[in-house]
C-alpha cells in the first residue's frame, strides 16, 4: 500500500477515511467540535476507537 504524507502533522499514513455519516445529539456535537485534532480523519479514528473501547452497541452501557 502506498503511504501518503500529512503536511499538517508531519506524519505518514497508510489509509484515509473518506466518508462517514455521523448523527450526534447536541451534547455529543459540542464534544465533537471541541476535539483537538488537525484532520477530520483523526476525529473519525478517535470516534471509532471510543466506540470499540466503550462498546456502544451494548444496551447496558446507556
Amino acid at each position: 500500500m502506498k503511504h501518503s504524507y500529512n503536511q499538517k502533522t508531519g506524519k505518514y499514513y497508510s489509509c484515509k477515511i473518506r466518508n462517514v455519516n455521523i448523527y450526534l445529539n447536541k451534547n455529543e456535537e459540542k464534544v465533537w467540535n471541541e476535539l483537538n485534532f488537525s484532520t477530520y480523519s483523526q476525529k473519525i479514528e478517535y470516534l471509532i476507537n471510543f466506540y470499540i473501547t466503550h462498546d456502544k452497541g451494548n444496551k447496558e452501557y446507556k
